[in-house]
C-alpha cells in the first residue's frame, strides 16, 4: 500500500534554510571571503558535518554558492565555496527583514 499523501519523508525545502540562524552564519562567512569546507564548519561552529554539507548542497542548487578553486600555492586539489550574487541578495533581504521584525 502507497501512504497516504503528505505523509512519509518531507523534502527539504531551502527556503525554509534560509531563516535558521546557523545557515544565515556560514552565508555571511562565505560573504567575507572564498572558504573550505572545513573553514565554513569551523565558522558555523558545527561538530556535525552533514549539515554543513546539507547547507553545501541546497546552497548549490539554489544558486547562492559556487566553485572557487584555490590558489596552485595552496592546494592545488583543494576547493573553496565562495558566495554568487544572487546569495549576497537573499542575504541582503533576509537581513532588512530581520531587522524590520525585530
Amino acid at each position: 500500500m502507497r501512504p497516504e499523501p503528505g505523509r512519509g519523508r518531507a523534502k527539504r525545502n531551502p527556503s525554509k534554510w534560509l531563516m535558521r540562524e546557523s545557515y544565515l552564519k556560514m552565508l555571511a562567512a562565505l560573504e567575507e571571503k572564498p572558504l573550505r569546507f572545513m573553514e565554513i564548519r569551523q565558522k558555523a561552529d558545527y561538530k556535525n558535518k552533514n549539515l554543513v554539507s546539507a547547507f553545501i548542497k541546497e546552497s548549490r542548487k539554489a544558486g547562492l554558492i559556487g566553485e572557487k578553486t584555490v590558489d596552485a600555492t595552496d592546494r592545488p586539489v583543494a576547493v573553496a565555496w565562495k558566495i554568487t550574487a544572487k546569495g549576497k541578495k537573499v542575504l541582503k533581504l533576509i537581513r532588512a527583514i530581520e531587522k524590520l521584525t525585530s
